[in-house]
């Protein structure tokens, strides 16, 4: 087991994230989750006639804002070095152009800020990858990580200063080309920039952050409430000289236990779902100015094989209701990065997460969703079967969910089902909506069904895919299977019970070239080697 500390100041909590709203960034529109979460951070500013201008493009001074605001939190260092020649000491960016010139993140080869100068693509990504490095050094890059942009047939017009930032960039899945393309020296807009900056801007980025990455903050003159996480075992923590803390909790059973008492001293407390409430001790106004470090450690299972992934199972379905945004969040929130769903559809073709072929077991209502439109299942509730701290919730969307999944930086696992019914146009509609959100090769397809997995790859052949298997006997027509779902550029491998697997047929399976990940992992602690990823209920 790891253990991993956090720590805030409630002088953080006291600023918490308000979208701002821009005139023209419309509702929907692709890039307006990441500019209204990069505006609402204070990276990013709006025009005095309240515009985004979203496709205008980044200037060296705008990505320097964004930059140093982001590394520290809005509350700039005093810096003494000396500016670049070309910088205006009265000029708004002059103090993000000395942070530059002490911190290099954006590179200036020729020694000049060049404020106005647009941001290629090349020199953004480059910045956010050093930022990242800066703030908690680098992972190491296997060899051909570090060659991947050579799919790109414009590769070698990325200048060598940039060459491994931008392999590194595309093997995270942060950079992504555009109609095949690099385009390295190509101007990079407000909305891709803010679209770069949010997704990766990961929840280990927030050095001790135990809060939602939206940041929804619930701030009264006397108490400042989080929203509701998952915490998988904790110790909360509090300089309890002036502050005391305390945890609404919500057992797995879905009991709430509210009102759970004001900490005194570190305290363990049980995984379950929690918010937390922070007060004086003298209960009087809590002053912006003040500040108090408080927290909570908690531990996260590690496994001897570095490249294993842990999937959420229909999200965090243990603690909250599957296949909903409650369930994505608290995923996120325990630490995971991947996160299965399973997808149908409405009787007015919209599709949705569900599992069952009826809303019964999981809401309050009852029918099959194939009977119900979008309006008529979105009356339903739900949360509440799981526990009373979700009441409420609505059957997502396929969108609404690459949405958040967008924001969360996760990658979700889609499970497709209704086979006869999965036309070419639905798989079309799936693959337009993951593109409209930049997700893109950031998404793996599973079914049981080889032919949906068809119509995935005929519409998009670069999609991860994986067949689901109920027997694990590898025999020809099964190999057939998988080899009539590869291409060259995609990749392909198997999803098995975890029961069924032993070491002679996960060899057997690698052998033939595909990747092996398992579901029904329970915690994930039962790790085989050669086993790629693990479908887990717990974190």
């Amino acid at each position: 087991m790891k253990k991993f500390i956090f720590i805030l100041s409630i002088l953080i909590l006291l600023a918490p994230s308000v979208y701002a709203k821009f005139s023209d960034v419309e509702s929907g529109a692709w890039y307006s989750g990441y500019a209204e979460r990069a505006a609402g951070e204070g990276w990013f500013s709006g025009f005095d006639d309240g515009s985004f201008r979203p496709e205008k493009p980044l200037t060296r001074a705008e990505c320097a804002k964004v930059i140093y605001s982001l590394k520290y939190n809005n509350i700039l260092p005093a810096v003494s070095a000396e500016n670049y020649p070309d910088a205006d000491e009265g000029a708004w960016y002059a103090v993000y152009a000395r942070l530059n010139r002490a911190e290099d993140l954006i590179l200036c080869p020729d020694g000049l800020f060049r404020p106005n100068d647009n941001m290629t693509r090349e020199e953004a990504v480059t910045a956010v990858m050093r930022l990242s490095d800066s703030l908690y050094g680098s992972r190491e890059y296997t060899d051909d990580e570090l060659h991947a942009t050579e799919i790109f047939p414009d590769f070698q017009l990325v200048d060598q200063e940039y060459a491994e930032y931008i392999a590194r960039a595309v093997s995270d899945g942060l950079m992504t080309g555009i109609d095949g393309y690099l385009e390295p020296k190509g101007p990079i807009t407000r909305a891709q920039f803010a679209k770069l900056i949010v997704t990766s801007y990961r929840p280990e980025w927030q050095t001790g952050s135990i809060l939602p990455e939206d940041g929804s903050i619930v701030w009264s003159d006397t108490r400042i409430y989080s929203e509701l996480m998952y915490l998988p075992a904790s110790m909360g923590y509090v300089d309890f000289s002036q502050y005391k803390l305390a945890f609404d909790y919500y057992g797995a059973d879905g009991a709430r236990l509210l009102n759970s008492g004001w900490l005194t001293e570190k305290t363990y407390l049980p995984p379950g779902l929690y918010r937390i409430v922070i007060a004086k001790t003298d209960n009087s106004p809590i002053v912006p100015s003040e500040g108090a470090a408080f927290g909570v450690e908690y531990n996260v299972t590690t496994f001897s094989g570095t490249d294993v992934k842990k999937i959420a199972h229909r999200g965090l379905s243990l603690e909250a209701p599957e296949n909903t945004i409650e369930s994505l969040r608290a995923a996120a929130w325990a630490g995971f990065k991947y996160s299965e769903c399973d997808v149908r559809w409405t009787a007015d073709g919209v599709p949705v997460l569900l599992h069952d072929e009826t809303i019964d077991r999981t809401s309050n209502g009852s029918g099959r969703l194939s009977e119900m439109t979008f309006a008529e299942v979105r009356q339903y509730d739900f949360g509440s079967w799981k526990c009373e701290c979700c009441a409420g919730a609505r059957i997502p969307s396929f969108e609404e969910y690459i949405a958040e999944c967008s924001i969360l930086g996760i990658r979700p696992y889609v499970e497709i089902y209704d086979s006869e019914s999965f036309t070419a146009e639905r798989a079309l509609g799936l693959i337009e909506t993951v593109r409209k959100y930049g997700m893109e090769n950031r998404v793996t397809w599973i079914s049981n069904w080889i032919s949906s997995l068809q119509r995935i790859k005929q519409v998009d052949p670069t999609a991860a895919l994986r067949l689901l298997f109920v027997t694990i006997d590898m025999d020809v027509q099964y190999m057939k299977q998988l080899i009539s779902i590869k291409t060259e550029t995609n990749e392909v491998g198997i999803d098995v019970d975890m029961n069924m697997l032993d070491a002679e047929t996960i060899n057997r399976i690698r052998a033939a070239g595909f990747s092996v990940e398992c579901w029904n992992a329970g915690d994930g602690s039962a790790y085989i080697d050669g086993v790629t990823g693990l479908t887990c209920d717990k974190p």
